[in-house]
């Protein structure tokens, strides 16, 4: 299982393989919404996109592990 590690928040969580990250992220209760330099974290919890990759506000940047990353979608590109 992918060990993911989130810099910000000092929280590592195990994900399954295939899962989705912005949801596994949620469940262990990182704000995935942090808007642009925490401006608007609280409002983006819910003005946002719900996970279909139009807002922007829970874009993740892969520093290491990308082969444990399924390929961008349409979308994400």
């Amino acid at each position: 299982m992918p060990l993911v590690k989130f810099i910000k928040e000092n929280k590592e969580i195990d994900v399954p393989h295939g899962s989705n990250l912005r949801k596994e992220a949620m469940k262990a209760g990182i704000n995935v919404h942090q808007g642009v330099n925490g401006f608007g974290a609280t409002v983006n919890q819910y003005v946002n996109c719900h996970g279909i990759g139009q807002c922007g506000t829970c874009r993740v940047k892969i520093v290491k592990g990308m082969e444990n990353a399924s390929k961008m979608g349409v979308i994400e590109k």
